[in-house]
Parts: C-alpha cells; sequence; structure tokens
C-alpha cells in the first residue's frame, strides 16, 4: 500500500475534516517538522484533487 506525507498543517486538518485518519505522525528526520502519514486511497485521492484546485479558498 502508498502512503501520502502530508507537511501541511491546513492540509492535514482538512483531511480530518473529510474523514482521512492519519496512520502516523512523525518528526522530519532532517528539518525536525511534523508530518503525517495518511493510507492512499481513492477517497483521499479525490480530496487532495479538490485541495489542490482549492486551496487559495481553503
Amino acid at each position: 500500500m502508498k502512503n501520502y506525507n502530508c507537511f501541511s498543517y491546513k492540509q492535514m486538518k482538512y483531511l480530518l475534516e473529510n474523514g482521512q485518519i492519519p496512520v502516523h505522525c512523525m518528526a522530519h528526520s532532517e528539518t525536525k517538522k511534523t508530518f503525517w502519514v495518511f493510507t492512499q486511497n481513492e477517497s483521499l485521492s479525490l480530496l487532495l484533487e479538490k485541495w489542490t484546485q482549492n486551496k487559495i479558498n481553503l
């Protein structure tokens, strides 16, 4: 199974609000910034497309 690494807090909140649950929350080994790992699925793909199309408004 593929994973999607999310490095944006706003995007992570958007995904949570739309029913996606991260499988891990980690700190990047070099930057130490937090990121969230989501399991790639059709629903996540559609949400990411919508995010890309509307990110200015979100």
